[in-house]
Parts: C-alpha cells; sequence; structure tokens
C-alpha cells in the first residue's frame, strides 16, 4: 500500500506536535508519509518561552523543540504556502514549488491583534514606530534592538502574554508601565480582589499598572494616551491585546471560516480532505492563544489519519 501523503502548513508548537504523534502511530512510514512546512527558517520552538528569551534567561537554543525524525518525514522550512487548490489536492509554495496531498492539515496559528489605537500601524498596514508584538522570534529579536536599560516601554494588555513580557522587560532594565482596559488585570482568569494583589506585587518590581482606562493614540517618544486625557510616557509599544486565527489560506479556498476555520469533533473542515488545528482552528473545545488545547487536537487527528482505515 502506498503510503497516504499528508501535508502540514504550519511549523509551530501543534504543527510539529501532530508530526510528533503521526510518528509515534507509524514510525516505519508504512501509513502515511508527511511534509512540513514553515515560514520561518529552522527548527520549531517554544513561543511560550519567548518572554524569557527577552529576559535573558533562556537563550534561542534553549527553546528550540525536539527534531521530529522519521523515515518518511519531510520538513520545508522558510517558505510558506500561498494556496491551496482543493480540487486538484496541491498547494502552491512561495519558492514556486507545488505540493499534492492526500490530507491537508492547516496548523497555520494565529497573529497578534493590534488594536486600532492611532499611531499602533503605519499607513501600509504595518506596525507604528516604536511598536511591536511578541508572537514569534522575529518579533522578539524585534523587541531586542528597540528595548535598552532605561528605555520606557508600554505594554498594552494586562493578560497572561502581556504581564509576562512587561516583567520580562523590568528585568531587561525597562522602565514599563502596563495599560488595561478592563476594570483589573487577567480579568478572565482572577477576581478583582486577588487582580489587586497581583498588580501591587508588580507595582513593587517598579512595573506601574493601570487598568480601566482604553489608549486612544500612540505618539513614540511621548508615550500613549488614555480616554481620560492622561498620557502614560513610552518610547516603545508592545501590543499584547490577544490574537485572531489565521485563516486566509481557508477563506481563499472556499472553506467555511467564522472567527476560527470551522472543525468537527475530527478536526475536519467542510472539505472532507482538509483538517485544522491549533489556534486557526474553531471548536468547542479549543481556546485561541492556548498551547494545550492545540497539543490534544493534535493528538487525536494524528491518531484518526494515521490509522489503517483512514
Amino acid at each position: 500500500m502506498t503510503p497516504r501523503h499528508i501535508v502540514v502548513v504550519g511549523n509551530g508548537m501543534v504543527g510539529s506536535r501532530f508530526v510528533e504523534e503521526a510518528v509515534r502511530h507509524d514510525p516505519d512510514g508504512e501509513r502515511v508519509r508527511i511534509t512540513i512546512v514553515g515560514n520561518e527558517a529552522g527548527r520549531a520552538y517554544n513561543r511560550v518561552l519567548l518572554p524569557g528569551v527577552i529576559s535573558g534567561r533562556y537563550s534561542t537554543d534553549e527553546i528550540l523543540l525536539p527534531r521530529v525524525d522519521g523515515p518518511s518525514v519531510r520538513v520545508r522550512s522558510g517558505t510558506e504556502v500561498t494556496d491551496v487548490n482543493r480540487r486538484a489536492r496541491c498547494v502552491a509554495l512561495s519558492d514556486g514549488t507545488k505540493l499534492s496531498f492526500d490530507r491537508l492539515v492547516l496548523a497555520t496559528g494565529a497573529h497578534p491583534r493590534i488594536p486600532g489605537v492611532f499611531g499602533l500601524r503605519a499607513p501600509q498596514g504595518r506596525q507604528g514606530s516604536g511598536v511591536a508584538t511578541l508572537r514569534s522570534l522575529v518579533d522578539c529579536h524585534r523587541i531586542e534592538r528597540l528595548v535598552r536599560s532605561g528605555t520606557r516601554v508600554v505594554v498594552l494588555g494586562g493578560g497572561v502574554l502581556g504581564l509576562e513580557t512587561a516583567r520580562s522587560l523590568a528585568i531587561r532594565g525597562a522602565h514599563v508601565s502596563v495599560v488595561e482596559a478592563a476594570p483589573w488585570v487577567l480579568p478572565r482568569q482572577l477576581d478583582r480582589s486577588a487582580a489587586k494583589i497581583l498588580a501591587d506585587s508588580y507595582a513593587s518590581l517598579g512595573i506601574a499598572v493601570r487598568c480601566g482606562r482604553k489608549a486612544v493614540s500612540w505618539q513614540p517618544g511621548h508615550g500613549l494616551e488614555l480616554d481620560d486625557g492622561t498620557v502614560v510616557a513610552g518610547d516603545v509599544l508592545v501590543a499584547a491585546a490577544g490574537v485572531r486565527s489565521a485563516t486566509y489560506l481557508a477563506e481563499r479556498a472556499g472553506i467555511a471560516v467564522q472567527e476560527g476555520i470551522v472543525v468537527d469533533d475530527t478536526l475536519t473542515t467542510s472539505d472532507p480532505r482538509v483538517h485544522a488545528i491549533g489556534d486557526c482552528a474553531q471548536h468547542t473545545e479549543g481556546d485561541a492563544g492556548l498551547v494545550s488545547p492545540g497539543w490534544k487536537q493534535a493528538a487525536v487527528l494524528a491518531r484518526l489519519l494515521s490509522s489503517p482505515g483512514c
């Protein structure tokens, strides 16, 4: 029997976990062969540890994920899928090549959500002057270039990523302020009393926390203006205001998309040969921005697609 060819789009934490699980179920590559495509050069890495790279706790090499080896696994890094042809069952890559598939797994992840605040985006749609996000190693290196000891940094967003980033920047020697529109930090995880204790502990580290105010405009070198007219001084702003699912390939291919790529309990999209897992997928058991649900989805789908009767 000729092994089924599975193309995985996205060599992040979830895509690489899918490959690892598939190899575990089919170590000799008798049932499936896999090509995983990633737009970043090099190996997959643990993006959860990126704040630790900013603080100096980890080096870039220390956050790399183990290399997935298997007789039927091929990694195409430094290139990206630009188009999905469902009828011909192939994908086009930015390097000009094409890959045919029997099954396609979309693990495209999510993009940082940049609020519609004046100054956060340049006219061309890129990040504004002095604005950064923290979702990839590229983002990490940008922050390292922008922030030095004594740099005034505003972190927009008081969720888990925003608070971890703020602490890492403070360890780096920056003067950090956190701005959160909700009445308190970690509004999805903590009540007001617990959040106050956390905010006080951050204040003891020299990190100012401002809650219950919306951002109005950003001027690098001046600061972030809030809706009450006050200005939080800043040279650099790090947007940590959540993520949005990367659904562009599915949309262009005519696959059903809502907030994410719609999947059923078998992680199958509206096309029975196309699947989605991780932050790009919309499932009742998923939660964008969290790694654990994506890893569970990867394990379930790998077991299904590597089974003899699939």
